[in-house]
Order: C-alpha cells, then sequence, then structure tokens
C-alpha cells in the first residue's frame, strides 16, 4: 500500500517537475566547458544560494534605508 502512494507521488512530482522550463544558464555551462556535475561540486564550496540570501537582505536593507531617507526629505524633517 506504501509503495502505491510513493509511486503515485513519485509520478505526480516528475510530471510537474517535466512542466518547469529547463535552466535559462544551460547555455552558459556550455560556454565554461565545465561539466555539470564539476559545478555541483564547487556548489558545496561556495554556497551560491545562501550567498544569493544574504545578498537579497543587503540590498533589502539598503533599499529600505534610501526610501527612509526619501521620505524624511520630502516631509522636510532632513537636510
Amino acid at each position: 500500500m506504501l509503495d502505491m502512494i510513493v509511486d503515485f507521488l513519485r509520478s505526480v512530482l516528475g510530471g510537474l517537475v517535466s512542466l518547469l522550463p529547463h535552466s535559462p544558464f544551460e547555455q552558459f555551462y556550455s560556454l565554461t566547458g565545465l561539466p555539470v556535475q564539476i559545478l555541483g561540486w564547487v556548489n558545496w564550496f561556495v554556497p551560491v544560494g545562501t550567498l544569493l540570501g544574504i545578498m537579497t537582505a543587503w540590498l533589502v536593507a539598503i533599499a529600505a534605508y534610501y526610501v527612509y531617507k526619501a521620505l524624511l526629505h520630502w516631509i522636510g524633517l532632513s537636510d
């Protein structure tokens, strides 16, 4: 019974994943000349996902600061 449920979920999720588009960076993989497996290994040492998360938080903080400064300027509370 459990095998049937797992097989069903695997087929449904596999169908959903097949609907997703290919990676937009796929064309750049061939330009580097590195196999995709090597890029996966590099990701172990340079955590790209974590770096993107940190960069996003930093950009949001900087944008919030500039919006705050602009609002203070428009209200007339700053120079």
